[in-house]
């Protein structure tokens, strides 16, 4: 586990960090719900898909699922079992889809920025809170040795399982990289404690997740017949209690880190959890007892920057100088990736 004393950074990777990947097969969040609808296969799923779609008419996925959630609370017996297992079976083609988007060497090879990002940037102890559903920043850290999933993904998910493959490295002996995955993953597994109605979050180890980890000590799937973990993006959020932990853990984490870098993430105002850990980041900043300083990285980091100016500006307007407050209004390439190093090296 990470130490109070041993966090210095932490990185918030958005939705814009797998688009800078994947380029334009990689949907924002703003075109996920009509790339969702084309991707269903399952004629059923489809077909109630549509029904709802016309029902709800909208077009923005959190609208969309906040309806279904308050529809499920609102209904009774035989409709609301049916809205209820459409809802299920909406998170398992969230997970489906975003499986399209896995690591492969090539993509390395193509993109230097990634390699860099991973061996000249990311440092000891420092934290990563992905938002995005796909295993691709797991198998890229895993790729390059620097982090494992036995302890990897923090202390609250996977070690039921990792814990009976005693020969997988430890995180903490590598470069204790934490990897927060708060809306959950495509290798996250919703289990069973043996014939117990009592679930826990598992995960799958293979090649395309893992791949250096997989390829030393073999595949191992916790859940072979258990559907995905992801957290869909309704305004309405019960998460398992795992990432309930792991989202308090985060939120502590912000409070002592010193630096926050947002990569390719929006910060949309109803996304409450993340301006909840943004508090946190600033809660130093109020007593004026930690000097702090955060960085973003995106096309749009000034339109970003100037919403939390806004959210915050009025109890730490002293905050927002230069210094502290950098935007990079770049794409991620090597050129960002060189001001994100010169940034930090200056500390």
């Amino acid at each position: 586990m990470t130490s109070e004393a041993k966090v210095n950074n932490v990185y918030l990777l958005g939705a814009g960090f797998d688009r800078a990947v994947f380029d334009e097969k990689a949907p924002l969040n703003n075109k996920l719900l009509d790339k969702l609808k084309k991707f269903a296969k399952n004629k059923i799923v489809s077909d109630k898909f549509n029904e709802y779609l016309t029902k709800y008419r909208t077009e923005n996925i959190e609208e969309f699922l906040t309806c279904l959630d308050i529809q499920i609370l609102r209904e009774n017996g035989k409709d609301k079992d049916e809205i209820k297992l459409f809802r299920e079976k909406f998170n398992s083609l969230i997970a489906e889809y975003f499986a399209q988007f896995r690591f492969n060497e090539s993509i390395v090879k193509e993109k230097s920025w990634l390699g860099r990002f991973v061996t000249h940037i990311l440092a000891q102890n420092n934290v990563i809170v992905d938002l995005n559903y796909t295993t691709f920043t797991a198998a890229l850290l895993d790729y390059y040795e620097v982090w494992s999933p036995n302890g990897g993904y923090s202390e609250f998910i996977g070690n039921t399982a990792i814990k009976c493959r005693d020969k997988i490295h430890k995180n903490e002996d590598i470069k204790n990289i934490l990897l927060h995955k708060i809306h959950g993953c495509e290798n996250f597994r919703l289990c069973n404690y043996l014939k117990s109605s009592e679930t826990y979050i598992g995960v799958e180890i293979n090649s395309k997740f893992c791949p250096k980890t997989s390829q030393r000590y073999g595949a191992y799937d916790e859940g072979l017949h258990a559907k995905p973990y992801v957290i869909a993006p309704s305004y309405i959020k019960i998460p398992h209690e795992q990432i309930e932990r792991l989202i308090i853990d985060t939120i502590e984490k912000m409070d002592i880190a010193k630096n926050l870098i947002i990569i390719g993430c929006g910060l949309r105002p109803e996304d409450s959890v993340l301006w909840l850990m943004l508090s946190s980041f600033f809660k130093k900043v109020y007593t004026r007892s930690m000097e702090k300083k955060i960085t973003i990285v995106d096309p749009e980091a000034n339109f970003i920057g100037e919403r939390i100016e806004k959210h915050f500006g009025s109890m730490i307007w002293d905050f927002f100088t230069p210094d502290n407050f950098i935007k990079i209004s770049k794409k991620l390439n090597d050129e960002s990736i060189d001001e994100l190093k010169m940034i930090l090296k200056s500390e």
